[in-house]
């Protein structure tokens, strides 16, 4: 997540107007981070999140779902 463009240019507008002078998140490094952002973890927009709470149902199951079926997932991978 440190690597996305927000952090990387410390574009907090006026809410971190004097910790952005002492942050450099181009030396940061978080493997476990970067291994759950990219191989383990789910992005969803937020724009996903402004529907109707039958939408937030929807994913919700959908999620459960993956949870629900992830051995054959993971047998249908190798």
């Amino acid at each position: 997540m440190y690597r996305q463009p927000l952090f990387l240019n410390k574009a907090f507008g006026p809410y971190l107007h004097q910790a952005t002078k002492t942050l450099d998140y181009g030396k940061v490094n978080c493997p476990n981070c970067e291994k759950i952002c990219s191989e383990e973890g789910a992005w969803l927009e937020h724009s996903l999140f402004l529907g109707p709470e039958s939408d937030m149902e929807d994913i919700a199951s959908a999620f459960e779902k993956v949870y629900q079926h992830r051995n054959a997932l993971r047998e249908a991978r190798v």
